[in-house]
């Protein structure tokens, strides 16, 4: 007798031995499949739970936005030149007459520098300086080191730097 019969022979002897091997096949494939679905919906949902959060957070980062811009827009209705114009008018302060307004000397002082009003709009108002002229520069950056370095060496000589 062969081999192959024997084979044969054993497994008409035992069928439930074929349907013992096919059943647990089947069964260890349908493990690992429920097994690799169950970590699928785990992260499904943990990323689905972060979307939820992400969004929320969003929509209140957006909701403190509209009302800090809210609140910008009151203070600076607050801050306008009319109203503390009307306010200062409520606390009994009046603007001053020519008679009212003392003027001090000041030693050294060399007077009030050109300004001029720039009034971009009614809610903003700013006073420019004309800037006081500086005087050119004509030496260049050469020069200067070589005075500097100059200096240095003169000073280590013991001589007078120029």
């Amino acid at each position: 007798m062969n081999q192959y019969q024997r084979i044969t022979r054993a497994f008409k002897q035992a069928p439930w031995r074929l349907q013992t091997q096919l059943a647990s096949a089947g069964a260890a494939v349908l493990v690992i499949c429920l097994v690799a679905g169950g970590l699928f919906l785990a992260d499904a949902s943990r990323t689905a739970t972060l979307g939820r959060e992400v969004q929320s957070l969003e929509a209140r980062k957006d909701q403190l936005t509209r009302q800090n811009a809210e609140l910008r827009a009151h203070l600076a209705g607050l801050r306008s030149a009319y109203r503390m114009h009307d306010r200062a008018r409520e606390l009994g302060y009046l603007p001053a007459s020519s008679d009212q307004v003392e003027y001090l000397l000041v030693n050294g002082y060399m007077g009030p520098r050109p300004m001029s009003l720039v009034v971009e709009s009614p809610l903003t108002v700013e006073l420019a300086f004309s800037p006081t002229p500086v005087p050119d520069f004509t030496e260049t950056l050469g020069e200067r080191l070589a005075q500097v370095l100059y200096g240095i060496n003169a000073e280590a000589a013991g001589e007078a730097p120029r």
